[in-house]
């Protein structure tokens, strides 16, 4: 059953999985994320923090925005590590709390998401080449996303002009 919350958004229908590993719940606790599912997921924050404690700080600038609050890293300035690949769980990107929650509305809220990118749009920037396809939450990374995505601070404009992926004016 799913919350009522994502239920106008989500058809109540039996998701067919691409691969059999991977199992789509009902209950939306239970759903993968690019294929991985929530045991994976939690799995990635204890490098994480183990990490962040080496340098001995939270990363303080969006990738996306480039908002930062240096004074405020515990408060609005926070950044979270968000994280499109789970077996890299170093390899995030640093988000504020805006971005990263429009970024996990995409599917709800896609025109909202739409708005946002153009707004920030950097030519072969990873969150351009983010999957709006409800759908692909759980079919595996390597299928939605077979070259990978850039990290947060490179760009693949070739890439980018390959795809066909272009800013509207």
């Amino acid at each position: 059953m799913l919350h009522k919350r994502y239920a106008p958004r989500f058809p109540k229908q039996k998701i067919t999985p691409v691969r059999t590993e991977i199992v789509a719940a009902e209950n939306y606790r239970d759903r993968t994320y690019n294929g991985f599912d929530n045991r994976m997921r939690y799995a990635s924050i204890a490098p994480q923090r183990e990490e962040r404690y080496k340098r001995g700080n939270n990363p303080s600038v969006c990738c996306i925005t480039g908002f930062t609050r240096p004074d405020d890293l515990k408060g609005n300035g926070y950044q979270f590590t968000h994280l499109e690949d789970y077996r890299a769980p170093l390899d995030w990107y640093p988000m504020s709390k805006y971005a990263h929650t429009l970024l996990h509305r995409r599917f709800i809220e896609p025109d909202k998401w739409m708005r946002f990118v153009a707004k920030h749009y950097v030519h072969g920037a990873w969150f351009t080449f983010l999957t709006m396809d409800v759908w692909d939450m759980y079919r595996p990374y390597d299928d939605i996303y077979p070259d990978g995505l850039p990290c947060a601070k490179k760009t693949w404009p070739e890439y980018a002009d390959a795809k066909g992926i272009v800013q509207h004016q």
